[in-house]
């Protein structure tokens, strides 16, 4: 006489139960056959460690990009500074003789959860950057703006080349 093991239940979500009972007659298994097989290839993949380091090599690796991609936010500052950019740049409009310290010190005083001494570096790099474009800015205003008589001057200067026919 054949023993009878005990049974285990399981239930499936409508469209789990449609797919699996499609694998079965692909399979040309039973449904209880098909759920014994998986579930002892489980068991016998976890025993081996097989399954814990497929999963553990994606986490290493997602990790890898995230710790890349968290890299480049805090070199270039953008992390910390993102949501008080604008107004750190309303402040250097109109003071733009404000040191990445003085900055940073009105920040702590605003909010002192988020910002410390220790973001003073990344600040004086945003700082030194806005001050070079703002200069880029200022100088190129200044060519674009033309003075009475430029365009005449534009003319003669172009003698000076002695560009001949």
């Amino acid at each position: 006489m054949r023993r009878r093991t005990p049974t285990i239940a399981t239930k499936l979500s409508a469209i789990d139960h449609i797919q699996f009972e499609q694998f079965c007659r692909m399979e040309g298994k039973t449904k209880t056959e098909t759920a014994r097989e998986a579930i002892l290839y489980y068991m016998k993949a976890k025993e081996a460690g097989q399954l814990n380091e497929h999963q553990s090599e994606m986490v290493l690796r997602l990790k890898k990009m995230e710790e890349r991609f968290s890299g480049l936010l805090v070199k270039l500052g953008i992390g910390i500074f993102l949501k008080v950019w604008a107004k750190l740049q309303q402040r250097l409009e109109l003071n733009p003789c404000l040191t990445a310290k003085e900055l940073l010190v009105q920040l702590i005083a605003d909010d002192p959860e988020n910002f410390n001494m220790s973001h003073q570096r990344t600040l004086r790099r945003r700082v030194s950057a806005w001050r070079h474009t703002q200069l880029q800015l200022e100088y190129a205003h200044q060519r674009l703006t033309l003075e009475p008589g430029c365009a005449i001057n534009i003319f003669t200067d172009l003698a000076e080349l002695a560009v001949t026919q």
